[in-house]
C-alpha cells in the first residue's frame, strides 16, 4: 500500500497511465496517492489501526468499483477485495480489542461442547465405567456398528459406549423367550 501510494504521489508514468485507463483524470492521481498514504499510516499506528482498516476498506472498495466500471481484468477487480480481507485478518490477529468485539467460537467453548453435554450426562449415569467418546456426523470417526439406544438416537448423538449396546430392550426379549 505504501509503494502504491508513493508511486501515485510521485506520479510514476505507468501508474498515471493505469489510473487514467480506469477512468480517473490525471489531476486526481496525486490526491488518490495522498489519501492512500494517510489511510496506510493510520493502519500502521496501533492506536488508530481500526480506523485505518476501515478507511483502507473504503479505499479498496472504491478501487474495486472503478475496476468493475472500467471492465478491467478479473484479477484487477478481485485483488482489492482480497487485500481488504487480508487487512482485516491481520488486524484481527494482532488486535485483542477486535478479537473481543468479534469472538469466534472454538471447539471446546462452542456449540459442540454444549451439544454433547446431554450425551455425557446420559453416559455417566448408564455407563460409568466406560469413557464417553462422542462419535457421529460431527466427528471424523465412523459410527460404531450395532443398534443404538433410543436416548442416544433421539439426541442425534453417539459415543463409544454404543459398541456394547445391542438394543435398549435386549433384556426383555430374552426374558419373554
Amino acid at each position: 500500500m505504501i509503494f502504491d501510494g508513493v508511486t501515485k504521489v510521485v506520479k510514476a508514468q505507468q501508474v498515471v497511465e493505469a489510473t487514467v485507463r480506469i477512468g480517473f483524470p490525471e489531476s486526481t492521481v496525486f490526491g488518490i496517492g495522498a489519501v492512500l498514504l494517510v489511510c496506510t499510516a493510520l493502519h500502521v499506528i496501533p492506536k488508530t489501526s481500526v480506523l485505518g482498516a476501515i478507511l483502507l476498506t473504503g479505499y479498496l472498495g472504491g478501487a474495486t468499483a472503478a475496476n468493475v466500471r472500467a471492465g478491467s481484468a478479473v484479477f484487477n477487480t478481485i485483488f482489492p477485495i482480497i487485500f481488504s480481507v487480508l487487512v482485516w485478518v491481520g488486524l484481527f490477529l494482532r488486535e485483542g480489542r477486535l478479537r473481543a468485539l468479534i469472538p469466534f467460537r472454538t471447539l471446546n467453548a462452542g456449540g459442540l461442547a454444549r451439544r454433547f453435554a446431554p450425551l455425557r450426562a446420559y453416559h455417566a449415569v448408564h455407563f460409568p465405567d466406560q469413557p464417553c467418546i462422542p462419535r457421529g456426523r460431527f466427528f471424523p470417526f465412523s459410527r460404531p456398528p450395532g443398534i443404538y439406544s433410543d436416548t442416544h438416537s433421539a439426541l442425534g448423538l453417539h459415543c463409544s459406549c454404543m459398541r456394547s449396546i445391542s438394543s435398549p430392550f435386549s433384556g426383555f426379549s430374552s426374558a419373554l423367550g
